[in-house]
């Protein structure tokens, strides 16, 4: 980690105290790991210089709007395409999801989302055999990569409508050499559904993207086998770029997965380092396994 801390020293100042906490709270091995996929996704010293400048302008803009979401209790509205807060695809490319991937090393909500993941979703595949993994907005890849290096018999399908999602996570697969097993596509839940049903079915951090999350999820519901084990999670009270449906409290996220046929087996919520005035709500992810309510009837 101290190439890294060295890189946030000159150019990420502000960033370097959470990392020396998160050093101190997460041990060892997840500086082992962080240092590995930052090897292995840049290896050259101009690429790791880019991606934590990225991270950087990342979590600055992430900050901003939070400060904002304190001051009115309301998300910004979405910009029009071509303005210049938009996100567009060359800000996906440039800061976004490069800011994304290392905030799921270095933010702690993040950190715990993907501890959930491994200790109690991954088991629960391994126990049910499923060999065909969907992950809906794959975004970075990191979920499906983790998926893949965990079961070795799994091939995994991804899905987005962003060509910069689609070509950082078929790089990131390429680069664990796990590309045999992997297939990123351009397609649309909501305007058709896929001809396979799926074992297992991963969407992370999607849902406040949404104008309708609601009627998303009906649409993941059409995707699952009858015993499929689903792990998908949601932004709470976290103003992020793009950040459009508010979920403020776990009950309201719970209540849609619900309504949409699937029924909650376990959950996580695990809270951010950022907090706000008193009774100022905390940026938060709520993480679901879920099930669909006809396996458990």
């Amino acid at each position: 980690m101290t190439a890294l801390l060295e890189l946030m020293r000159e150019h990420v100042r502000f960033a370097v105290p959470g990392l020396l906490r998160d050093a101190a709270r997460f041990g060892p091995a997840w500086q082992a790991e962080l240092d590995a996929m930052l090897e292995t996704l840049h290896p050259a010293p101009a690429q790791r210089l880019a991606a934590v400048r990225a991270y950087g302008r990342f979590t600055i803009d992430a900050m901003r709007r939070q400060q904002r979401f304190q001051r009115t209790g309301q998300y910004a509205s979405r910009p029009a395409p071509g303005h210049p807060g938009a996100l567009d695809e060359r800000l996906l490319r440039d800061q976004y999801l490069p800011g994304l991937l290392l905030s799921h090393y270095l933010w702690p909500q993040h950190v715990q989302q993907l501890e959930f993941f491994r200790q109690a979703f991954l088991p629960r595949l391994a126990a049910a055999g499923s060999r065909h993994l969907l992950e809906v907005g794959i975004g970075t890849g990191l979920y499906t990569r983790l998926a893949l290096q965990a079961r070795t018999e799994l091939q995994a399908l991804g899905l987005d409508l962003s060509e910069a999602s689609l070509a950082f996570s078929r790089r990131h697969l390429a680069c664990y050499g796990l590309d045999d097993r992997f297939e990123a596509r351009r397609h649309d839940l909501l305007r058709a559904d896929l001809p396979q049903r799926y074992g297992a079915l991963v969407c992370v951090e999607v849902l406040e993207h949404l104008e309708a999350p609601a009627e998303f999820l009906r649409a993941l519901a059409r995707q699952v086998q009858p015993n499929a084990y689903i792990f998908i999670s949601a932004a709470l009270n976290a103003a992020d770029i793009d950040h459009v449906y508010l979920y403020r409290d776990p009950a309201q996220l719970s209540a849609q997965v619900e309504a949409a046929g699937f029924t909650i087996e376990a959950s996580r919520l695990a809270n951010g380092r950022a907090s706000g005035r008193a009774g100022v709500p905390v940026p938060a992810v709520l993480a679901l396994i879920l099930r669909p309510v006809e396996v458990c009837a």
